[in-house]
């Protein structure tokens, strides 16, 4: 994922994006140095990076997009729509393998990473 950082001249937290082949500065969110206004940044930045960047290659999945971000979204649906044991079932069965993977972007996960 790409690097917020907090510009205290103005209290905006503030990130960069490559359009075009070159780098644009941008501000995300006015909010505290803390680790709440780092959170908020970042929820900002994935949601201009997918409003920013269309699927490459007709691939649905943005190529920012990380394992863990696929993996964290599903475990916070199967938390509002299954029981609570089918929740706690898929989070036992998702969540090693999104420690051991989930830095990787989803358009570089390959079959080999699933075989164990």
């Amino acid at each position: 994922m790409k690097k917020v950082w907090f510009r205290k001249q103005t209290g905006w937290w503030c990130a960069s994006i490559k359009e075009g082949g070159t780098y644009r500065q941008f501000k995300l969110v006015k909010a505290p140095n803390d680790k709440d206004g780092r959170k908020l940044a970042e929820a900002q930045l994935i949601q201009e990076l997918a409003a920013k960047q269309p699927a490459e290659d007709g691939d649905p999945a943005p190529g920012w997009m990380t394992v863990a971000h696929v993996l964290n979204a599903f475990l916070k649906h199967s938390q509002g729509e299954h029981e609570p044991a089918t929740a706690r079932w898929y989070a036992d069965l998702i969540t090693p393998f999104r420690d051991l993977w989930g830095k990787l972007r989803v358009t570089q996960l390959r079959k080999k990473h699933v075989k164990r």
